[in-house]
């Protein structure tokens, strides 16, 4: 009797089949890595990440292939699912938070644009405002002048002069007095401040770029700022934002520290705070006249300091050096040439201080006070015919004098 097999029966089933399938495998394995050797792998290679997809699909595999001999146990099986669903639920939880990012990245991008627009209508809203900024920028002054700082400070003070590498070359106290003998700062903490342009050694700075710092003088911390007053003619916008525009001068909106109403008529033209329309017309009228201006200032050289001022009867002089320190006192009545009638006198002072030691040169300052040196009873003055008026870059008039410029403010009398 003949056998005969069917095809059937000897048909190699690869699922059935464990040594042809490892011997299958094996022969991949020896394959050169730049060849596709499995249905897996050939989806790898658009991408270096497995997703979902290709996790089920490998475990498909796995029980497709596994041995019948020793199949996966239940305890693995468990595992790998609860592997597939936790990579579901992360991919899950990516897809939400990328899409919340997205939420919030519109959200700011759209609060962005309303805080602009706030700007700008804000800014275009100050045409024609009287405003007060802060400024921080000090330029060197011409040789034999001085350059004259706005500053806001609490009491005890200094304002530094920094240069381009934030190195302080110059402290300025603010505790001390004016020209005219008044203190720097007044009841509200504003005032003048003036820098020759020298270091605290007295060596003239080089020219470049410097800036000033209000500071504590014992914490160092920021106590005031200088500032400028000045009235908006104009409104521009850049990449950074508005730009406030007064006269020759533009600042940003975080530079603001005062607004004040106004007209915008009469106020495009505004200057310190002023109508430099009418303070022209007012300084042109006086071209010609004969005035007293405010200053306490006399030089000390190789001759006398001099000073001509107003007093009352039983007024005190007193002489103050840079530092506010009074190096001399004499009694108006009886030492200043004082006329009662007109209530005015002169002093010429030696350089002679109180305790007899001589005064080095320098600029000293005249107050004229009461018996008590509380209350200011007189004023040193300087007089001279104007000659004509100047203009500053804020287009502010100034007066001149022979060799000398004043403010309007600086006007004692007119005659």
């Amino acid at each position: 009797m003949t056998t005969t097999t069917s095809t059937g029966a000897t048909a190699t089933d690869p699922i059935l089949d464990l040594v042809q399938y490892q011997k299958d495998q094996a022969a991949k394995k020896t394959t050169s890595t730049g060849s596709t050797t499995s249905t897996a792998a050939s989806k790898k290679s658009g991408s270096s990440t497995l997703g979902k997809d290709d996790f089920m699909n490998l475990l498909v595999t796995q029980l497709r292939y596994q041995d019948p001999l020793s199949p996966q146990d239940n305890s693995q099986m468990a595992a790998q699912m609860a592997q597939f669903s936790s990579l579901e639920s992360m991919q899950n939880v990516q897809k939400a938070v990328e899409a919340l990012g997205t939420t919030f990245t519109d959200m700011a991008s759209k609060q962005a644009d309303s805080a602009s627009a706030i700007t700008s209508s804000s800014a275009t809203g100050m045409i024609g405002k009287s405003v007060r900024f802060k400024q921080s920028d000090v330029a060197v002054p011409a040789t034999g002048s001085t350059t004259s700082m706005n500053i806001h400070a609490s009491s005890g003070s200094v304002a530094n002069i920094l240069d381009a590498d934030g190195n302080t070359i110059r402290s300025i106290s603010l505790d001390g007095t004016n020209k005219d003998g008044s203190k720097v700062l007044d009841a509200n903490g504003d005032g003048t401040v003036s820098w020759d342009g020298k270091d605290d050694k007295g060596v003239r700075a080089p020219a470049g770029s410097y800036t000033v710092s209000i500071v504590d003088q014992t914490t160092l911390k920021s106590s005031g700022y200088a500032y400028g007053d000045a009235g908006i003619s104009s409104v521009s916008f850049d990449t950074d934002g508005a730009l406030l525009k007064a006269g020759t001068m533009s600042f940003r909106m975080k530079d603001l520290v005062e607004v004040h109403g106004g007209d915008s008529a009469t106020q495009n033209t505004t200057s310190t705070g002023s109508n430099t329309g009418a303070d022209t017309t007012a300084a042109l009228a006086m071209v010609g006249k004969t005035a007293r201006f405010r200053d306490a200032s006399a030089d000390l050289t190789t001759k006398n300091a001099d000073w001509t001022f107003t007093a009352t009867n039983g007024s005190v002089g007193q002489i103050l050096d840079s530092d506010g320190k009074v190096v001399k006192s004499f009694s108006v009545d009886s030492q200043g040439n004082f006329d009662s009638s007109k209530n005015t006198g002169s002093y010429s002072w030696n350089g002679t201080e109180e305790s007899g030691e001589p005064a080095a040169a320098g600029t000293y300052y005249l107050r004229i006070v009461d018996p008590t040196a509380t209350k200011t009873t007189g004023t040193a003055y300087v007089e001279g015919k104007i000659d004509n008026v100047a203009f500053d870059t804020q287009g502010s008039p100034r007066l001149v004098s022979g060799k000398n410029v004043w403010t309007l403010k600086d006007l004692f009398t007119l005659s």
